[in-house]
């Protein structure tokens, strides 16, 4: 029986408010018309023209991405030269230093401190980024390269490299400013 009432009791306020409601609605549709009525609509300013451009087709194979650097840009050496065997041999009984363990294709040159006649490059590994301070004579690269010159737009290397039939040549390598070398036998 409680129940019962329970369901009557609710029923009864779902009707009141359902009247009420739509009196409210009712009321809203009428403000809305009237406030229309009132205020004119203007007039709305018509799209702007689209001007259209004519799209020619580009041929985009065979060339090469512009966001990479050519290796023949990065790196440049010196033709190759059949010499004695004993003329450009390193000195294979000397202790290597550190920035010898690194190849090429991972420092980077990244600048030139100057003090006087003194002028020192800064060469960065580009996988750790630590920065080394060189100077003429250092050695660096896993060719046995000793750097000859140090310019502030490069850093020329005198690599020694062994060839197929055993001989050893000269190679200078030349490390420009802020590029990476990729390939040091192109």
């Amino acid at each position: 029986m409680k129940v019962w009432c329970l369901i009557w009791l609710v029923t009864l306020m779902l009707l009141l408010c359902g009247k009420n409601a739509l009196a409210m609605q009712t009321d809203l549709v009428s403000y809305v018309n009237e406030i229309s009525a009132k205020t004119p609509a203007q007039e709305i300013a018509p799209l702007p023209k689209i001007n259209v451009v004519k799209v020619q087709q580009l041929n985009l194979t065979n060339l090469r991405n512009p966001f990479d650097t050519p290796a023949k840009l990065l790196v440049k050496e010196a033709p190759k030269q059949v010499v004695d065997d004993n003329k450009y041999q390193p000195n294979l009984a000397r202790k290597r230093l550190p920035l010898e363990q690194i190849p090429l294709e991972d420092l980077r040159f990244s600048g030139v401190i100057e003090q006087g006649d003194q002028i020192w490059a800064i060469i960065t590994n580009i996988k750790n980024h630590h920065a080394n301070v060189v100077q003429l004579g250092d050695y660096l690269g896993r060719d046995y390269g000793r750097i000859e010159k140090i310019t502030a737009e490069y850093v020329e290397i005198d690599e020694r490299k062994k060839g197929k039939e055993g001989k050893w040549y000269k190679v200078t390598t030349l490390l420009k400013l802020n590029q990476v070398a990729k390939n040091a036998e192109n």
